[in-house]
Formats: structure tokens, sequence, C-alpha cells
């Protein structure tokens, strides 16, 4: 019974504590300490607005640019491939034009038509690596902009 009792005892004490706290908060002003921290606590969250506005500016542009230079090198590939299907078939016509007896015209222009395929898909593959690495950079400094704040 006796630890009933003093646990009442305690409550009471406790509940007598915050009614005198909150009184001499009331008294000494706590409505202005109240008001001040709001507009602290509003400029924060201004503030938080527009690093999360900024983060989210900076991961869109980067997927746009990365979306574009995807589209860049799609579009690069199928230049190169038609381009290797022309030569293709340029290198077809002069071996057939030139089987009676002119073999060496045939491989030649067959060896010419890679050398092109090649060199134009290679042209395609660094035009898309420039892209995603200018992308790669700008999405490097507005994160490093962003975390300098």
């Amino acid at each position: 019974m006796s630890n009933i009792v003093v646990t009442i005892k305690r409550v009471v004490i406790g509940f007598l504590i915050g009614v005198v706290c909150f009184v001499l908060f009331v008294v000494f002003g706590g409505g202005e300490y109240v008001i001040k921290l709001g507009k602290k606590t509003e400029e924060v969250g201004i503030k938080l607005e527009s690093y999360e506005k900024q983060i989210k500016d900076s991961a869109q542009g980067a997927k746009d640019r990365v979306v574009g230079t995807k589209d860049s090198a799609v579009k690069a590939f199928e230049g190169s491939k038609e381009k290797a299907k022309e030569a293709f078939v340029d290198a077809k016509q002069k071996a057939t034009e030139g089987i009676a007896g002119v073999e060496d015209k045939a491989v030649g222009a067959i060896e010419e038509a890679g050398e092109k395929a090649k060199d134009s898909i290679r042209e395609s593959a660094e035009e898309a690596a420039r892209d995603t690495k200018e992308a790669v950079k700008d999405t490097k400094e507005k994160t490093e902009e962003y975390f300098s704040k």
C-alpha cells in the first residue's frame, strides 16, 4: 500500500511542477519564444524547399541529358547502319561488275566498306561517349554546388 501512496505523491508532485513551469513560461513571455521559433522554422523550411528544387532540377537535367545522349546514339547508329548498308551494296555492285577477272577490286571494295562501317560506328560511339561525359560532368557540378552550400 505504501508503494501506491508514494507513486500517487510522485504523480501529483510532477503534475504541480508541470503547472508551475507552464505558468512561468507564460508569465515570462513564452509566446514570443514560440513565435520566434515558428519564424525560424519557417525560414529553414523555405531554404529546404529551394535545395529540394535544385536537386530535382539537377536530377531532371541529368535525366534529360542521358535520354538525349541515348537518342543521339540511336540516331548515329541508325545513320551508321545506313552508311554501312550503302557501302556494302556499293561493294557488292563493284564486286559483281568486276567478277570477270577483277577479284582484287572486289576484295578492296569490301575492305573499304568494312572500314567505312567501322569509322562510322566509331564516330557514333565517340559522340555518344562525349554526350554522356558531358551529362555526368554537369550532374556532378550541380551536385557539388548543392552540397557546397
